[in-house]
């Protein structure tokens, strides 16, 4: 069971292969009943795609949900100052960078 969580750097989960159809059936049928209830479903989804981004990339996963505490705090910024300029350019500067050391 462990090792249907666990990442494996010679067998990551792809979109060619038999396990990745079976996830993906999985995760439809979960979502169906959360049709109606948006948050719950967006928490799922969130958490199915971050659990689907460990198992493509491993500990990469760290650094997307860096990124995307990153943006939601540069965008909380951006509210919250009267330099919205600045707070947008600092946000976009910062995701650049660590898009261009990890590319």
């Amino acid at each position: 069971m462990t090792d249907i969580f666990a990442y494996n750097e010679t067998a990551p989960l792809l979109f060619t292969h038999c396990y990745f159809w079976v996830f993906f059936a999985l995760v439809m049928l979960f979502l169906c009943p959360l049709r109606s209830k948006v948050t719950m479903r967006n928490a799922f989804l969130c958490a199915v795609s971050l659990f689907f981004y460990y198992k493509t990339s491993g500990i990469f996963l760290l650094i997307l949900i860096s990124a995307t505490l990153l943006s939601w705090l540069t965008g909380r910024w951006i509210v919250a100052t009267r330099y919205k300029k600045l707070a947008l350019a600092t946000g976009v500067v910062i995701n650049l960078a660590v898009l261009c050391y990890f590319k």
